[in-house]
C-alpha cells in the first residue's frame, strides 16, 4: 500500500521510555484534551477510544479528560483506568440542556482540543468551543455511514444528520481523522475534504501474550467472528460459509461472538438451514481473549470496515484471518501473508480460502508468525497514540514531545 503524504505515521514519533524534558514557554503548560463520545455501546470505536485516552494519560504533558452522553462500559472501563470521566445523560436532556451544562462545567478548565467522535458529538463539541476557549476542534471518523434500506422517516432523518455533519466538519473542524486510507479516499474524492484536513490514523491495540508454539489443530476445525448483528456485518454471509465447509464434507464449528438487532433472525436463519449443531452465538465480554484462543480461523465478512479491532485481536493472538478485500481491511491483511483476502462475496470463495488455511499447515503455521509481527509492528496501542499525540501538538504549533512508551502487555491465563 503506497502512504498517502498527509498520513501521520507513529514512525516519525520519538519513542522513548523517559518522560520529556520539561519546556518553557506556552509549551511549559500541559496540553488538556476533551473527549466526546456517546458511550451508550462496547463495539469496535469504544475500544479504541478507551484503548487511545488510556495511552495518552500516561503522558506526563498530557491532561486528558471523558465526556460521555451515556453510562456504560466505556465510562466503567474509563474510571478503573483512572481517567476523569464525567456523564451528562442525552436520555433526560435536550440538546441545547447539554450545550449550556457542559459549556458550565468545562468551562473554567482550560481545554485547548475538543476530540469528538460520531455526529451529535461534533455538533456539541462546536456549540461549546467558544465558551471553553478551546483553539482546535478534531473529529475520528471511525467508519462510513451505514444508512441503507427503503425509504422511511426514519431513514431520512438519518440522512439529513449525515450531511449536516459533513458540511460541519469540512467547514468548523480543523481535523477530521480517517481511520483508513479506504476512509481517507471516500472524504477526498467524494465528500469535498480538503487533503491537509484529513490525516489517517489507523486503529491500534494492546497486545496480547502470546506463544507462537501451538499443535496443529484438531477436528472439529473452529471458526469464529466477533461483530454486532447488524446489516453491515453480513453474517447471513458468515452462515452460508459453514453450509458450504460442511457440504464440502469439512468438520468445522463456527461461532459468532456478538449481540445486536438482528440475532433472533440469524439463530432463526440457522435453524432453517439445519445447522444448529455446526453454528452458534456466543455471549459478549469485556475481555475476548479466550474466545480467540479457542479459534483455529478467524473470519470476516463485512460489507464495509474501516480498520476492524476484531481482525486486529485475532492477528495479534497469532489467528489466520480470512476476510473480505474491502474497507480498510486491504491496509491490515497481506494476502496470503497473514491471511486471506475475497474478492468474490460468495460463500464458495469464502470457503475456498477457508480450507486453504485448514489443509497447509506450512501456510497455517506461517500466517500465524505474520500476523502476529504484523500486528506488534504497525498496530499497536502506542504507534495509535503517538500519532494522535502529534497531530495535537502540530495543531497546537508545539514541538513534538518524546512519546512515553510503558510495557503494557495484556497477560493471559
Amino acid at each position: 500500500m503506497v502512504s498517502s503524504p498527509f498520513t501521520l505515521r507513529a514512525s516519525t514519533i520519538v519513542a522513548e521510555l523517559k518522560l520529556a524534558a520539561p519546556r518553557v514557554g506556552k509549551d511549559s503548560r500541559r496540553l488538556r484534551i476533551l473527549h466526546i463520545f456517546s458511550g451508550d455501546l462496547w463495539a469496535g470505536a469504544e475500544k479504541m477510544i478507551w484503548t487511545l485516552l488510556r495511552q495518552l494519560s500516561k503522558q506526563a504533558h498530557v491532561d486528558v479528560c471523558a465526556l460521555s452522553l451515556n453510562e456504560g462500559e466505556l465510562t466503567a472501563a474509563l474510571r478503573a483506568s483512572g481517567i476523569e470521566t464525567m456523564v451528562m445523560s442525552e436520555s433526560d436532556r435536550t440538546f441545547f440542556d447539554l450545550v449550556k451544562e457542559t459549556g458550565r462545567m468545562f468551562q473554567k478548565r482550560g481545554i485547548d482540543i475538543i476530540h469528538a467522535h460520531r455526529n451529535k458529538e461534533n455538533l456539541l463539541a462546536w456549540c461549546i468551543r467558544k465558551r471553553l476557549g478551546a483553539r482546535f476542534l478534531v473529529s475520528t471518523l471511525h467508519g462510513l455511514s451505514e444508512v441503507s434500506g427503503g425509504w422511511s422517516v426514519d431513514r431520512w432523518r438519518r440522512c439529513l444528520v449525515e450531511r449536516v455533519d459533513e458540511r460541519l466538519l469540512r467547514w468548523a473542524f480543523d481535523a477530521v481523522v480517517a481511520v483508513s486510507e479506504d476512509i481517507r479516499r471516500t472524504l477526498l474524492q467524494e465528500k469535498g475534504y480538503l487533503q491537509p484536513q484529513v490525516p489517517v490514523i489507523h486503529n491500534g491495540i494492546d497486545l496480547p501474550m502470546w506463544t507462537p508454539i501451538r499443535e496443529w489443530p484438531s477436528t472439529p476445525f473452529y471458526i469464529g467472528s466477533v461483530g454486532r448483528c447488524v446489516s453491515v456485518k453480513d453474517f447471513p454471509l458468515f452462515i452460508a460459509v459453514g453450509k458450504a465447509l460442511v457440504s464440502a464434507g469439512e468438520e468445522v464449528r463456527l461461532v459468532v461472538l456478538g449481540e445486536g438487532p438482528q440475532k433472533d433472525e440469524l439463530e432463526a436463519l440457522v435453524t432453517r438451514e439445519g445447522l444448529d449443531s455446526v453454528v452458534s452465538f456466543a455471549t459478549p465480554c469485556a475481555d475476548p481473549s479466550n474466545f480467540y484462543r479457542s479459534l483455529d480461523l478467524y473470519l470476516n465478512t463485512s460489507k464495509h470496515e474501516g480498520i476492524p479491532l476484531s481482525v486486529l485481536e485475532a492477528m495479534a493472538h497469532g489467528i489466520p484471518v480470512v476476510a473480505p478485500a474491502v474497507g480498510g481491511i486491504p491496509e491490515i491483511l497481506r494476502d496470503r501473508e497473514d491471511g486471506f483476502l475475497v474478492t468474490r462475496r460468495t460463500a464458495s470463495a469464502f470457503a475456498e480460502a477457508c480450507q486453504q488455511v485448514m489443509h497447509d499447515r506450512e501456510t497455517y503455521v506461517s500466517m500465524r508468525t505474520r500476523a502476529r509481527a504484523r500486528v506488534e509492528s504497525e498496530f499497536s496501542s502506542e504507534k495509535m497514540a503517538a500519532s494522535y499525540l502529534a497531530l495535537y501538538q502540530k495543531l497546537c504549533g508545539r514541538q513534538t514531545a518524546d512519546f512515553t512508551v510503558t510495557t503494557d502487555v495484556c497477560a493471559v491465563n
